[in-house]
This record gives structure tokens, C-alpha cells and sequence, in this order.
């Protein structure tokens, strides 16, 4: 069963967030997620910006695209495998 992780800002790129978080009077600019000893942020930081450079400038617009296929793939999975335990 997976959990219902919310994301609402997941179709917001970072500039945008940024962008907005310093132009707003109510949200104070933050820099987090800088450590890169930690590998999520190590892709962010270096893998990301390698790929888009090196070999597609959309690299973040396809894996968007490839994890929104493949939640709703699990969704269905989910929805199959609850309907399969229901008939036994």
C-alpha cells in the first residue's frame, strides 16, 4: 500500500518557487536543501544540471512526465490487486 504523499507544488519548478518566495512581502527567501552529501540533493545539484547541459535541456519535463505515468500505473496496480482480494 503506498502512502498518500501531497505534493502540491510538484508542476512548480524551483526558479519559480524561488522566484516567488523573494518577491513576496510574506515569505522570506530560504536556501535549503544545499547538502550534497545527501544523494536527492546531489542529483538536484549535480546530476540535473550534468543532464540537461550534456543531453536534454527538458530532462526534468520527461521525468516529470515518467513519474506521473508511473503513479498512475501504480494506481491502477492498487485498484486491481484490491478488486483481486475482494473476490477470494
Amino acid at each position: 500500500m503506498r502512502l498518500p504523499f501531497v505534493r502540491p507544488l510538484v508542476r512548480a519548478w524551483r526558479r519559480e518557487i524561488d522566484d516567488y518566495a523573494t518577491s513576496s512581502r510574506s515569505l522570506p527567501g530560504r536556501s535549503t536543501n544545499q547538502d550534497t552529501s545527501i544523494p536527492r540533493n546531489r542529483i538536484r545539484h549535480r546530476l540535473l544540471p550534468l543532464l540537461e547541459e550534456d543531453y536534454n535541456p527538458s530532462v526534468k519535463r520527461v521525468l516529470l512526465g515518467e513519474a506521473e505515468m508511473l503513479a498512475a500505473l501504480a494506481d491502477i496496480v492498487d485498484a486491481l490487486t484490491a478488486e483481486a482480494a475482494e473476490k477470494e
